[in-house]
């Protein structure tokens, strides 16, 4: 996978876990983003799922537990969506002071046509008990991370009004193709309009719970803080904002006086 980015011309800023973003001019052009320019970000190694035995478990508060082979979800009614997903640090390498995180430059964002059953198609077919109260999802890439003794998976949660609201879906293909192993194949979550953290890579179960859920990826790390009222005030990363970015003419281009085009993109 690292040796693909690097053909496509990504930008790779490690091999491991696996993190690179699209060039910014490929980022000017058409909407959606071919799948080799897409970029990739992994907090740990890449899973290699075999997808004969796979199986998406979906338990917890629910009337009747479900376990899907990937076979199980193709034969349900599919839906497509154009999604532009962009990591929550997008841009860290302009903030100052600097913040921990992998120093993307701007091009943590990008743009594909996603295929894939409806959550709420699933979710019904569990049938979700009436004391649940968030959907938390869990991916199979996990390792260690500092602060905590034993291994962890990536999990994050989304309420379930939210869940419903967000149109999210369980994408099992990219592009017209099935997905490729970095961006989470054969299954991954898709939550249009959300920071791309809350959609799970990966993904082998998916659990109801009756409390706000409280792992690494939710309250420790993709948070936004700010002071009001003299108190500290901390909130999980959720909806995008709007963002553009001029790409034309580049940083610390000297232009000719006259005419002069600009180009951008916006999300």
């Amino acid at each position: 996978a690292c040796q693909d980015a690097i053909e496509a011309g990504l930008v790779v800023h490690r091999a491991y876990p696996l993190n690179c973003e699209t060039s910014i001019p490929a980022l000017v052009g058409g909407v959606v983003m071919p799948s080799a320019h897409f970029y990739v970000r992994n907090h740990f190694q890449i899973p290699d799922l075999d997808p004969s035995t796979f199986r998406l478990e979906v338990g917890g508060l629910v009337e009747r537990p479900l376990s899907l082979s990937v076979r199980d979800l193709r034969q349900m009614p599919s839906k497509t969506l154009v999604v532009t997903l962009e990591c929550a640090g997008n841009g860290r390498t302009l903030f100052n002071p600097p913040i921990e995180g992998e120093k993307w430059n701007l091009g943590a964002v990008s743009t594909a046509e996603w295929i894939g059953v409806p959550l709420m198609e699933v979710l019904d077919r569990a049938g979700i008990h009436a004391s649940a109260r968030e959907v938390l999802f869990r991916g199979a890439d996990g390792g260690a991370v500092a602060g905590h003794t034993d291994p962890i998976h990536f999990e994050r949660s989304l309420p379930i009004d939210q869940a419903r609201d967000a149109d999210a879906l369980l994408a099992h293909a990219m592009n017209g193709e099935p997905l490729p192993i970095q961006h989470g194949y054969p299954l991954r979550l898709i939550v249009p309009g959300w920071y791309a953290v809350a959609s799970v890579k990966w993904l082998t179960e998916i659990e109801l719970i009756d409390r706000p859920f409280a792992g690494h990826y939710q309250t420790e790390k993709y948070w936004y803080e700010w002071k009001r009222d003299g108190q500290v005030i901390r909130e999980p990363v959720t909806l995008q904002q709007v963002r553009a970015l001029i790409t034309d003419p580049s940083p610390q281009q000297v232009a000719p006086r006259g005419e002069l085009t600009i180009r951008g993109v916006a999300w």
